[in-house]
């Protein structure tokens, strides 16, 4: 079994490799896209009068009238997808009760939660069914509603599909359900996953010094992980395995904080500011309870989180 880091992971989506497929199934070239934009839906909520997030429904629409021709000339719809080891699946419809299988993968990356390899799909589609005439990179970060592109990832998305997909004996499926009580994906709620990779948060900075990854969950005022979903919005981090040690924080840290020694760790998260991105986090203090203040490089400021060691 292999294992892969979070950084690692980060980069099958910065560099995403897939083939353009004509209508003979043909590949007739390969495009690039570099998938790094944060999206957040929470557009679902039906006490809200919610649906499905700008362009999903647009896109659905166009592969069910280009899929009913193919069927219709008894044709098969084929497609390819590189899975994050390198290994290259082969999809192939017959029919329209077959494809309605792979419909929610092909929908995951328009509410941000969709792996390397439903982004593929998407994108695949995308361009086979003729609704990114200016081109895929320009579909992907086009803004469609306030503030957000149409595809991207957020928080839970990236770091509930990495730690399902992390170890090669779990590799990606069109056929596996896109979410589940059980097992860890991208659309499970933040507090599900940290208490899901461990019982209880660390309690002090000398259970971190032996390096090993860690997911951050935002907390509230109360000190309680905050879950996301329909109600305040959470987030959630996660660490490379290796730490950076103890060194003395700089500017533009707080000056409450500078000339003093605090561990530091590499990480990744799916974030407003910057997107998909990595980042190095300083731990300024974990309280009795768990509750730590963490600094953040790229966004400069401090997050209140508990830490939980990932096995």
């Amino acid at each position: 079994m292999s294992t892969m880091g979070p950084m690692e992971y980060a980069r099958k989506y910065w560099n995403l490799e897939f083939p353009i497929i004509n209508d003979d199934n043909e590949i007739v070239r390969y495009e690039s896209v570099r998938f790094a934009k944060y999206r957040l839906y929470q557009g679902w909520n039906p006490k809200k009068g919610g649906g499905p997030p700008p362009g999903q429904t647009e896109l659905l629409s166009a592969l069910n009238s280009y899929a009913y021709g193919f069927f219709k000339q008894n044709k098969r719809l084929e497609l390819r997808v590189k899975n994050i080891w390198g290994s290259t699946v082969y999809l192939q419809f017959k029919t329209a009760a077959e494809m309605q299988k792979l419909l929610p993968r092909v929908a995951q990356a328009f509410s941000g939660k969709g792996s390397p390899e439903d982004v593929q799909l998407t994108l695949q589609l995308a361009a086979r069914c003729g609704v990114a005439p200016n081109g895929l990179q320009r579909y992907c970060d086009e803004l469609v509603d306030t503030q957000y592109p149409r595809l991207g990832l957020d928080c839970n998305g990236f770091v509930g599909n990495y730690l399902r997909y992390r170890n090669s004996e779990t590799q990606w499926n069109f056929y596996d359900p896109v979410s589940s009580n059980t097992i860890i994906n991208g659309d499970m709620g933040i507090n599900s996953i940290v208490t899901k990779v461990a019982p209880e948060p660390v309690k002090s900075v000398d259970e971190m010094l032996a390096p090993r990854m860690h997911v951050l969950g935002m907390v509230d005022s109360a000190g309680r992980v905050i879950d996301g979903g329909f109600g305040a919005i959470g987030h959630i981090m996660i660490t490379q395995a290796h730490n950076w040690g103890l060194q003395e924080a700089l500017p533009p840290m707080p000056k409450q904080y500078l000339g003093q020694r605090y561990l530091m760790y590499s990480g990744v998260e799916a974030t407003p500011a910057v997107g998909l991105s990595d980042f190095k986090y300083t731990i300024l203090n974990i309280a009795k309870n768990g509750v730590a203040t963490v600094w953040r490089d790229k966004v400069f400021g401090a997050i209140n989180v508990k830490i939980y060691p990932v096995n």
